[in-house]
């Protein structure tokens, strides 16, 4: 199994690299169905499908022990010092390897290739699931993040790109799209909402989903939008247009229970 091996990766319609489909990061595992010369037909672990360059992966596995990225972007270092050049930066969620903890402050970890590097324990935390309230706290980080169609990281995001993220965090695998995001979970109606629940808009004239958030209570939901110039991440309100008139349905999923 393959392996994004760069900070993070778009994978591609079509193997010319033209129309993104996605995004994916450092670590994550790819399943590969098809290839040509520049190019591997993968398949995610969200089960979105697409062509993503060869030189951004490769045959690895990790070693020592497996923490993941907490910061919106971390840098890794060549030396245990802040003012030498980074390796590599990775984006929130990348899985890294860690092979030296005795530092107080400085982890050693090794690069997928294969390149020892050096991190600040404050980028990093446990790899487990969490609960609704910290997901959502965690979508709040991305507020100033510009949107990107098919993006994924701190760096551009989208709506669905978003969304994925975040249920990632809670052990829910999306596909990046919202229209594929509206056929998963219960359908529930637009007056029994609850927190957490998945909202998806349309275009009254043909009922096309296009656009997808997610409900914070009180009439207010969470979403990247696309804004020329702004950061995409804002809550708005649901009974207020143009929302109100491009809700098209909701959808419930089971999260993990609060400790």
């Amino acid at each position: 199994m393959l392996k994004v091996v760069i900070s993070a990766a778009f994978i591609y319609m079509e193997p010319t690299f033209e129309n993104v489909d996605t995004e994916v990061i450092y670590g994550t595992d790819l399943r590969v169905v098809g290839e040509t010369d520049r190019a591997y037909l993968v398949i995610t672990p969200e089960e979105d499908k697409g062509w993503i360059r060869k030189v951004a992966v490769k045959e690895a596995h990790q070693e020592g022990h497996v923490a993941k990225i907490s910061s919106l972007w971390a840098n890794v270092f060549r030396e245990a010092n802040v003012f030498k050049e980074p390796l590599i930066q990775l984006p929130y969620g990348s899985k890294v390897s860690i092979i030296d903890e005795t530092d107080k402050r400085w982890l050693k970890m090794k690069l997928l290739d294969g390149r020892i590097g050096w991190i600040q324990r404050g980028d990093l935390s446990v790899d487990k699931t969490v609960t609704l309230d910290e997901a959502l706290a965690l979508s709040k980080r991305f507020f100033e993040t510009p949107y990107t169609w098919g993006g994924g990281t701190a760096n551009g995001i989208d709506c669905s790109g978003l969304t994925q993220l975040i249920f990632r965090e809670m052990g829910i695998k999306l596909p990046h799209s919202a229209r594929l995001q509206q056929k998963m979970g219960a359908p529930v109606s637009k007056e029994s909402l609850q927190k957490g629940d998945l909202i998806f808009f349309a275009y009254p004239e043909n009922g096309k989903v296009v656009h997808v958030g997610i409900y914070l209570g009180n009439d207010q939901f969470i979403h990247s939008q696309a804004k020329v110039g702004r950061p995409g991440g804002l809550i708005s309100v649901l009974s207020e247009e143009p929302w109100k008139g491009l809700y098209h349905s909701s959808a419930r999923f089971s999260f993990p229970e609060s400790p």
